[in-house]
């Protein structure tokens, strides 16, 4: 990927700068970019307790709702993962 040179607005604005550069480098990766915060990481935490946190920062985020959880169905390089959780869920079981 070529060097990314931020344009005038972009130099202005550091947040626009690195989701521009964030959308560019999803693009030549050829993966989606999903606009998720730290708060929508702990949802996917092991622990109740950062799960809960993470429902809670959302909730205020959000006017008291906690949006649904968003679904994957490729990991970050196109891999279906819906196959690996049927095993995984099917391990469990046993």
């Amino acid at each position: 990927m070529a060097v990314y040179i931020p344009n005038e607005e972009e130099m202005k604005d550091p947040a626009l700068y690195a989701n521009n550069v964030r959308k560019l480098m999803a693009k030549e990766l050829g993966v989606e970019c999903y606009d998720l915060t730290w708060a929508d990481k702990l949802r996917f935490e092991r622990t109740a307790k950062l799960r809960k946190l993470g429902d809670k920062l959302l909730a205020a985020k959000n006017g008291g709702v906690v949006p649904p959880m968003p679904v994957f169905t490729e990991d970050a390089f196109g891999n279906s993962i819906i196959h690996k959780e049927a095993k995984a869920s099917s391990k469990k079981n046993e």
